[in-house]
């Protein structure tokens, strides 16, 4: 395959760096996160753990022979497409409830609802009929992993849940898309929020204040903004965040000390549940950049961030809010501007 001219350069100039997007890039990164190669939190560069991750519940993944496994408390979750077995990476979601009492395996039901969105999900032939609060007949698109969903709004008041045949791992939450599936037994339970960051000397270790360039790939579910990563003071009021938008195009923005400083949006988008791959820079003394999928590059005024940053946030904002919910397949940080030519190079 014949390689673009200015690829071609951008090889030769890094050749040898020992990854090829590395090679790609011209420059070392000082931060590179494989979540989906190595299916942890080891950062390739200084390889040393640089997250601190939390989470205060028990979550669900798809494991790497395609099964639904449950991981404990303040364990990251590395997932996989459950039909083609590929490592997705790090797996990164809001924290919901799951109404439905026996998830693993639901009986019929009453449950208590309010008049906003809420998503049925399941796995199974079997169906779910809703009455009472929404009428509707849910059924079953065959065995695991294929997952019937549904989005409704009902009225406020008593949802009835008959379930016939086979269904299995079954969530019923208050939103409007489904998240992965919830574990519940006798009572309802709520997955609590992923929480990844970087902070202290192991951020200072690789960030550069006046000027970088940070790439993000995965997929993303999710249909409200979601953060691929970002960086901060502890506050969403003094940061640089990259966010993979509502409308599925991608946003890097600057806020400095409650100021919106500005902000930078491709003109291409995005598909839920397809590949992305979004790069963005910063500079005080060069325009701030964004690139996706390799589409043209989205430009505006040079808005260095503050030079108080302190933590870089993964999958979310302070708070926590922003969720990103997806996964995230590599997270890489240069300490410099990368060009422009390059930025289109490393999104491909």
């Amino acid at each position: 395959m014949r390689l673009h001219a200015t690829r071609r350069a951008a090889i030769a100039q890094g050749r040898g760096l020992g990854n090829p997007l590395w090679d790609l890039a011209g420059v070392p990164a000082s931060l590179d996160l494989r979540f989906a190669e190595s299916k942890s939190l080891i950062d390739a560069v200084s390889g040393q753990q640089l997250i601190t991750f939390t989470r205060q519940s028990d979550r669900s993944i798809i494991t790497s022979t395609g099964g639904m496994d449950i991981i404990g408390t303040a364990t990251a979750g590395f997932t996989h497409d459950p039909f083609t077995l590929e490592s997705l990476g790090l797996f990164l979601e809001e924290p919901r409830p799951n109404l439905l009492l026996n998830s693993a395996a639901p009986a019929s039901q009453n449950i208590t609802v309010a008049a906003t969105a809420y998503t049925l999900s399941f796995y199974g032939s079997g169906d779910i009929v809703l009455t009472g609060a929404h009428s509707a007949t849910v059924i079953g698109t065959g065995v695991f992993p294929n997952r019937r969903v549904l989005t409704f709004t009902p009225t406020a008041g008593t949802l009835g849940v008959t379930v016939s045949g086979t269904v299995e791992f079954a969530n019923l939450e208050p939103g409007s898309f489904a998240t992965s599936w919830i574990p519940t037994g006798a009572s309802q339970a709520t997955r609590s929020a992923d929480v990844a960051s970087i902070t202290g000397s192991a951020f200072s270790g690789f960030y550069n204040q006046t000027e970088g360039t940070i790439l993000a790939s995965g997929f993303r579910y999710g249909t409200a903004d979601g953060r691929f990563a970002g960086f901060d003071s502890g506050s969403i009021s003094d940061a640089y965040v990259l966010t993979a938008s509502s409308v599925r195009n991608v946003v890097i923005s600057s806020v400095s000390n409650g100021g919106f400083g500005g902000g930078v949006t491709t003109a291409n988008s995005f598909a839920y549940l397809a590949p992305i791959k979004a790069a963005a820079t910063f500079s005080s003394a060069d325009n701030e950049t964004a690139c996706l999928n390799g589409g043209a590059v989205a430009s505006g005024a040079a808005t260095a961030p503050s030079a108080s940053l302190t933590t870089m946030r993964i999958g979310a904002q302070a708070g926590p809010a922003g969720f990103y919910n997806g996964t995230i397949r590599r997270l890489t940080y240069w300490p410099q501007r990368l060009p422009n030519s390059t930025l289109q190079n490393i999104t491909l």
